[in-house]
């Protein structure tokens, strides 16, 4: 099974493709069509990771200043491309939950980590705004790791749900710290089976 997913992807057809993926659900991880739509994911996260860093460039040059939700605003690097283990993390995360969404298995191995949290002195609402946050990697938290943290929240989960049959199915955080209230926590549901 082909449908030319990638090459009309990159000649427009994007929402066509992403249209056609979706109505095919579990279908995208048969091994006809796994390969090709995985090249599509990675195609999505090259143009992600583009856009970030020239975001990042720009709000550099226009004097944002990122840093930690901290009374301190500790200075932060906002995007950390993958480390040289990030294809094997990935692996992981595929291994020990299930269908993880392919584009989130291309975001591991391609974009990596995503912090835009931060301040402008000349924009007085920058502080609360809904800045992107994509942690998965963890390369923000050295000296913690992010597979002792969704081990963690694995077997939480596991202990709620054991008991009841209508619990939600696990799902991994993406921006694992506390989101202040009225915005948004970013989550992705490892059993969906889609791209």
């Amino acid at each position: 099974m082909t449908g030319g997913w990638l090459v009309r992807y990159r000649a427009g057809e994007r929402g066509q493709v992403w249209d056609e993926l979706a109505q095919l659900g579990d279908v995208v991880r048969e091994p006809d069509a796994l390969e090709e739509v995985q090249l599509v994911c990675d195609e999505m996260v090259r143009r992600a990771r583009h856009n970030v860093e020239v975001i990042v460039e720009r709000l550099i040059r226009d004097g944002y200043r990122f840093h930690a939700n901290d009374d301190e605003q500790t200075p932060l690097i906002p995007h950390i491309p993958p480390t040289p283990a990030a294809v094997e993390y990935a692996a992981w995360l595929q291994e020990r939950f299930g269908p993880v969404p392919l584009t989130l298995l291309s975001w591991v191995r391609i974009v990596g980590d995503v912090w835009l949290v931060g301040t402008h002195p000349d924009w007085p609402l920058s502080a609360s705004a809904d800045p992107l946050v994509i942690q998965v990697e963890g390369s923000h938290y050295p000296h913690s790791s992010m597979r002792f943290h969704y081990e963690y929240e694995w077997e939480q989960w596991g202990d709620r749900s054991a008991d009841d049959p209508n619990a939600r199915p696990f799902q991994l955080t993406l921006a694992p710290d506390p989101v202040p209230q009225g915005q948004r926590q970013r989550w992705w549901s490892v059993r969906h089976g889609g791209a």
